[in-house]
């Protein structure tokens, strides 16, 4: 059963119930869960994009940081080499 069927089966449960009881449970419970439920679903989901975005942000700064090392490995001289006579660079 999805999330949705979830809480739409509590609210029917709810709904037959009225204010008073569903297989020995209070209508009014059920009603409170599935609205529990909704909104947890939406902070999650909220969380959830929050999180993706979190991880675009890094990937990007990742990427640019390593764009940046290998710029700088082919723009400095390698270790142990030292400029030919007369050469200024």
């Amino acid at each position: 059963m999805s999330d949705q069927q979830t809480i739409d089966w509590l609210r029917g449960l709810a709904e037959k119930g009225g204010k008073g009881v569903v297989n020995n449970i209070d209508a009014r419970c059920l009603g409170r869960i599935a609205d529990d439920l909704e909104r947890l679903r939406s902070e999650n989901l909220e969380l959830a994009n929050h999180i993706d975005g979190c991880v675009r942000v890094a990937a990007d700064a990742l990427k640019r940081a390593e764009i940046a090392e290998a710029v700088c490995r082919l723009t400095r001289p390698a270790v142990g080499t030292a400029p030919k006579h007369g050469d200024k660079s």
